[in-house]
């Protein structure tokens, strides 16, 4: 996967009227949560890194657990940022996405979370701040694409940068709580996923692109925007991050001995079709179940889901990204 890099036409700024295409780290805001010994971290290396620059100090506008992230960005914007870090996991780096999707602001990341899935899509190494830090104030842009999942329990569409997905999966994901992730990382999906792998498929209907609904019972459906999960496992193989198609996995996973091949093709990325595994691929999907299920975006679990839309707007946000941007695969760390 080669992202292409962005080069924006200026466009006035509506409230002071400067180019967006000013020199990166003018007006630089950080969305963190300033809990976390990470953030604290990040933001040291942040000022340091800016002052040996000679660029202004970013400036910190933190998060809650009541505003997790989307009320920083609108404000950020509103005070003419020409970029905006964000400082954490997948989920509160798709919520600060979903603001600046459309906006020319460009999206640095700075991965702090659990799993660091988007991060390491684009090729960063998760634990290496000073890199981060570097790329994030003076990293050159480039077009992805941006997802967004609409569930019949809520009245606006959630921002989507990996995946999103409804079944076993997402009751999995679910049962990977804060705590455990804060102890564990990524491990804490191992046992999660362990405790749902018996659980029989359920019945669902699949919709792609408009097409007639088509019946399936499946462990889960997932459709997913990138290639990679965590552990260097490729789960979707021909997923990009600025195709703007997504691709589409079902598992029909209906007896144990399937998951053998299953983590097979994922971890060592073999070609070979494996029985338990359906791919499509298209730019709008829509799920549905006759009782109600868990759903995830981004690892961010979502309950009493009866119907799922997944859509793509084509190369609608725009991320700093490492300079060699992987062909294909994460960089590992």
């Amino acid at each position: 996967m080669k992202l292409r890099e962005y080069r924006p036409k200026p466009s006035p700024d509506a409230l002071t009227g400067v180019p967006r295409d000013t020199p990166p780290g003018e007006r630089v805001f950080v969305v963190a949560n300033p809990a976390s010994k990470a953030t604290f971290r990040v933001l040291v290396k942040l000022l340091e890194t800016a002052a040996s620059l000679g660029l202004p100090q970013p400036k910190l506008l933190p998060t809650t657990r009541e505003s997790p992230g989307p009320q920083q960005a609108r404000d950020a914007l509103d005070q003419g940022a020409d970029s905006i870090i964000a400082v954490g996991g997948d989920g509160t780096l798709r919520l600060v996405a979903g603001e600046l999707g459309s906006s020319g602001v460009p999206l640095s990341v700075i991965p702090a979370g659990s799993g660091n899935i988007f991060a390491r899509n684009i090729g960063m190494k998760v634990r290496d701040y000073s890199a981060n830090v570097t790329l994030a104030l003076t990293g050159k842009s480039a077009a992805v694409d941006l997802g967004w999942a609409q569930t019949n329990v809520s009245a606006t569409p959630e921002p989507m940068l990996v995946m999103a997905g409804i079944g076993r999966e997402a009751e999995a994901v679910a049962l990977a709580t804060p705590d455990l992730k804060r102890a564990l990382g990524w491990g804490a999906y191992v046992p999660a996923i362990a405790r749902k792998a018996f659980a029989p498929p359920m019945p669902m209907r699949v919709s792609l692109d408009g097409g007639p609904e088509q019946p399936v019972r499946a462990w889960s459906v997932l459709a997913a925007n990138c290639p990679n999960l965590t552990m260097g496992m490729v789960a979707f193989p021909k997923a990009k991050l600025d195709d703007g198609v997504l691709e589409v996995m079902q598992m029909l996973v209906n007896n144990p001995l399937q998951w053998g091949p299953v983590a097979a093709k994922a971890l060592a990325n073999f070609e070979a079709p494996v029985s338990a595994l359906s791919y499509t691929r298209g730019s709008d999907i829509i799920i549905t179940t006759p009782h109600p299920l868990r759903a995830q975006v981004d690892g961010d679990d979502i309950a009493g889901v009866r119907e799922l839309r997944v859509s793509l707007a084509p190369s609608a946000l725009l991320v700093r990204v490492p300079e060699q941007a992987p062909q294909q695969g994460v960089a590992h760390d």
